[in-house]
């Protein structure tokens, strides 16, 4: 009966934070009745969901709680506060670990997950971040091979590096409209996640943040990203298609390698600079279509695509011609000197081609 109603109360906790993520601040509810019920759960929470959960003072009346994998339950429910009356504000990680543990619920007096907090709770699947926390750490969740989903708040303005490196069984992720940054290698490696869609809030993803993600089909990138990093989507091997937006001005080394099932990809006006292998080894890559914003095309940008036909350069030849293209841009392998062939660059006054 216990695990019955707890399964209940997890579910309705996760469709209310996935609800929202759609409700505009206009038709938020109010924040009463989410405290009211958060509350509730603490007043009259059963006394063996604080067992072996050791709680450590901040001094201010605040408290940070650690070890939650210890608790010997399945089900863990954090209190909003500690045996002592200390108001529970941050989630660390312990020397203790019970590995059974499938579900966390974590209360909206937490405002801060700290680095490996989760750190092998092996059989974790569910966890409920309410719109309390602002900061998830470095690899807070990293490593956990059951977590399915996750949905992370808009409160939350940073996601630490390797925040979900690893979590290979990690299907799906939402994010909520507020987030700003999505730290390096935070979601690599998570094998069978399929799709993703970043709020237009999103203005910096970092390094790797999404490589490896081998069944990661679909994207849908922030409006107001700067760039996209090196390695961020490496080795996506099922991605077809990605619409970079035009706020983007570089596209890192490796960005887009091995991103074997993209077939074209449109560069957008603001693009200055192409790095080197951005799409290297995009062995289905047939056409590119490069902006006369581009100043800057580095090192074998396009090595190892064999079936690139056709770049569309949106200036005149004379503008392609004054790009400053490194001495290697066009080479088809990694370590050979031979020059992309049966290439033909389309300008809008004219055609080259590379032989």
């Amino acid at each position: 009966m216990k695990k019955r109603i707890f399964a209940v109360l997890l579910s309705a906790l996760l469709l209310a934070n996935i609800t929202a993520c759609n409700t505009t601040s206009e038709n938020e509810m109010d924040n009463s009745d989410t405290s009211s019920l958060e509350e509730g759960v603490g007043d009259n929470i059963d006394p063996v969901h604080y067992a072996n959960m050791d709680f450590y003072s901040n001094g201010d009346g605040t408290c940070c709680v650690i070890n939650l994998g210890a608790a010997n339950i399945l089900d863990v429910i954090i209190p909003p506060t500690s045996p002592s009356g200390d108001i529970v504000t941050e989630i660390r990680g312990g020397d203790y670990v019970h590995p059974r543990v499938t579900s966390v619920v974590i209360p909206n007096t937490v405002t801060k997950i700290h680095s490996q907090a989760f750190f092998a709770m092996d059989s974790l699947k569910e966890v409920f971040i309410p719109d309390s926390v602002t900061e998830i750490g470095a690899s807070a969740f990293e490593g956990l091979k059951c977590l399915e989903s996750i949905v992370i708040p808009g409160s939350v303005k940073t996601i630490g590096e390797k925040a979900f490196k690893d979590c290979t069984n990690l299907k799906s992720v939402t994010f909520c409209d507020g987030i700003q940054e999505i730290g390096k290698l935070a979601f690599s490696y998570c094998a069978h996640l399929k799709s993703i869609e970043l709020p237009d809030s999103v203005t910096n993803i970092g390094y790797g943040a999404f490589g490896d993600c081998t069944n990661l089909e679909n994207i849908v990138l922030s409006k107001n990203v700067a760039s996209i990093p090196s390695y961020a989507f490496c080795n996506c091997v099922k991605i077809k298609n990605v619409v970079i937006p035009n706020t983007v001005t570089s596209i890192g080394e490796f960005a887009f390698e091995l991103c074997e099932s993209m077939e074209s990809i449109v560069i957008p006006n603001g693009v200055t600079e192409i790095e080197a292998l951005a799409f290297a080894h995009c062995n289905s890559l047939v056409s590119v279509t490069v902006p006369k914003s581009v100043q800057t095309i580095q090192e074998r940008v396009f090595a190892e695509c064999e079936k690139l036909s056709d770049i569309y350069f949106e200036g005149t030849v004379e503008e392609w011609n004054s790009i400053d293209k490194k001495e290697n841009w066009d080479k088809s392998y990694l370590f050979s000197e031979w020059s992309m062939c049966n290439v033909t660059i389309h300008c809008c006054d004219g055609q080259i081609s590379q032989t």
